[in-house]
């Protein structure tokens, strides 16, 4: 599937727009019907769970609002899931971490890329605390690609691992 054709992602926008529809009416059209109960499970118990279940039952503008995060949700998960963006394992298959700071400490003048400033003198975990001095430029950016990755993936698997608040019956 190309995901630069301009149709493809209208169509894309088209069917998340009325999945948001289809929740929402869904939402309306079939109401909690217990109220009262759900106030005094509020009042009754002090457990967050409880009072947010709760608050999601008596105020429709909460549910509707949460209705709305959890689409928004959905549709970056599939966005990331149909991306061509790298996956961990891109930054896990090779031998050695922090390569171009590896090669610069072994190769003082034979270096294609060195570093723009003084780098660690040792590859070590906290390195770059105790000497204060950081990694190889192109060592930073995979670092900050690799944090960032990490985070979106962590992300998905909560958003996967959530169930969307559905209407009750």
């Amino acid at each position: 599937m190309n995901t630069n054709d301009p149709d493809i992602a209208w169509l894309e926008s088209e069917r998340n727009s009325w999945n948001l529809v289809l929740c929402l009416y869904q939402n309306r059209l079939y109401p909690p019907k217990d109220k009262e109960d759900a106030m005094e499970v509020a009042v009754k118990h002090s457990s967050e769970k409880e009072i947010v279940s709760s608050l999601y039952v008596v105020d429709n503008n909460v549910k509707e609002s949460q209705l709305v995060v959890d689409w928004l949700e959905k549709i970056a998960a599939d966005q990331l899931e149909s991306s061509a963006a790298p996956r961990l394992g891109h930054f896990m298959d090779k031998t050695v971490a922090w390569e171009n700071t590896l090669h610069q400490l072994q190769s003082e003048h034979n270096i294609a890329y060195s570093s723009s400033r003084h780098i660690v003198a040792s590859l070590e975990p906290d390195a770059q605390l105790r000497q204060n001095r950081p990694l190889h430029d192109l060592d930073m950016e995979d670092e900050a690609r690799l944090l960032q990755q990490v985070f979106t993936e962590i992300r998905f698997v909560t958003i996967s691992r959530s169930s969307i608040v559905t209407p009750s019956n």
